[in-house]
């Protein structure tokens, strides 16, 4: 008997195969090649960004703050009629269960006890439904002081440079682009591609991959499973796909059998889409863009 998903991953797969299709049909681009994927989409409450899966989720949108409709309420505003709720993952770090609670307030068990038994377990997801705030009736506008403080380098080059500095290595020559087991990214020459842009496309997903070796990220080089591979590559092409959105590129080359690939794998590894998104972040953060 096939075991039953978690309703937050069943969810959010609905969700993407649903923005995949829309793409397929309409030449458009996967959602984590949306030029809105740069945009830190807050919580209208708290100010607080939205991450990880999250920033695919929302990357179909040019808004900026979202809201529950409780929330809403207590605002006295309402939603515009037609307005869509999106979803979002939310993520709440492990605690302890009752019984160990009282435990611990008993001394039976001591807080390095506690907090070993917490390292053991996985955050728990949650699934939210949120409006955009311009789908409230009565909101105020919000501006976000810290958006000013995010880092943005003047060029590509530039940002490469620093990377050079943190052990980027890149060789031209060839005909392939790939990171290879000698820790080194490997690329054709730039005059070799139809467009410089092309050369930054491919060139930022074989950096993604060089962030997971064992001495940065830790995801590894070799892959025993084609879902292991297909996560790394899902991983690679949400963090390539928002980096050409940083650096102003555009991205074209979509095709029926891209979407279809990434529709195929989502099938078959129901925790690919989640997993990479929360990767993809941690390259983003690691590459000091997020």
């Amino acid at each position: 008997m096939t075991k039953k998903l978690p309703k937050v991953i069943e969810e959010v797969n609905k969700e993407i195969r649903n923005l995949l299709v829309e793409s397929r049909l309409t030449g458009g681009l996967a959602p984590w090649q949306q030029p809105w994927v740069v945009i830190p989409k807050r919580n209208y409450d708290t100010g607080r960004q939205y991450n990880g899966i999250n920033r695919v989720l929302l990357a179909n949108d040019p808004e900026i703050s979202y809201i529950t409709h409780a929330s809403a309420k207590k605002h006295g505003g309402e939603i515009i009629e037609g307005a869509k709720a999106r979803i979002i993952v939310v993520w709440a770090p492990p605690s302890l269960k009752k019984v160990e609670k009282e435990k611990l307030d008993k001394g039976q068990i001591s807080e390095g006890e506690a907090k070993q038994i917490l390292r053991k377990r996985r955050p728990f997801s949650t699934l939210h439904y949120v409006f955009r705030s311009k789908d409230i009736t009565g909101l105020e506008t919000k501006t976000y002081e810290d958006d000013k403080k995010n880092k943005r380098f003047s060029t590509i080059e530039d940002f490469l440079s620093s990377l050079k500095q943190k052990g980027l290595k890149i060789e031209e020559g060839g005909n392939k682009a790939f990171y290879n087991e000698h820790d080194t990214v490997l690329i054709p020459r730039i005059e070799q591609f139809d467009s410089p842009e092309n050369y930054y496309r491919a060139l930022f997903h074989e950096i993604a991959h060089w962030t997971g070796n064992e001495n940065r990220l830790k995801r590894g080089d070799k892959f025993d499973s084609s879902q292991e591979y297909g996560k790394e590559e899902l991983i690679a092409e949400i963090a390539a796909g928002y980096l050409c959105q940083y650096f102003d590129i555009s991205i074209t080359e979509n095709s029926v059998r891209y979407i279809d690939n990434w529709l195929t794998a989502i099938n078959g590894d129901a925790f690919l889409v989640i997993s990479a998104g929360q990767q993809a972040e941690k390259v983003l953060k690691y590459l000091e863009v997020d």
